[in-house]
């Protein structure tokens, strides 16, 4: 009986803990290519689902009148890293305009993230940087 106890109270522990990691985190950040603009959207990560994590948000240039939502599948390590395995950015119409990668990390606080950002019309690649959003229970 005392082995069962002891076994449960781990398991709760270890599922507790994956829980505080693996949970929907919000992100805010920049980005700087042929125009600089602002992000910003939510990793979505149920340990208990079928569903891979994934990340869906907006963006919008600070440059040029363009703006759209930006989504990416994720390969979760189980700390808190998030890799972008395909990222994508659309315009407001739905039509792919551009790719985005790089990481997302819980370990360094309060969060960080950066990678590439590119245009599909343009030969220049950029850059993105973010942080985990705080909110005001924070």
């Amino acid at each position: 009986m005392k082995k069962a106890l002891l076994i449960i109270a781990a398991l709760g522990i270890v599922l507790g803990a994956s829980s505080l990691v693996a949970a929907n985190t919000n992100w805010t950040g920049k980005y700087i290519c042929m125009d600089q603009g602002i992000w910003k959207g939510t990793i979505y990560d149920d340990p208990t689902g079928p569903a891979k994590p994934y990340f869906k948000g907006k963006w919008v240039s600070m440059d040029v009148n363009k703006q759209g939502t930006m989504y990416a599948s994720l390969k979760p390590d189980g700390y808190g890293n998030y890799k972008i395995i395909k990222g994508t950015l659309y315009d407001i119409n739905g039509n792919e305009v551009g790719f985005w990668d790089g990481y997302f990390t819980l370990m360094v606080k309060p969060g960080h993230g950066e990678g590439a950002w590119a245009w599909i019309d343009a030969a220049y690649i950029g850059k993105w940087t973010g942080q985990l959003a705080l909110t005001d229970e924070e």
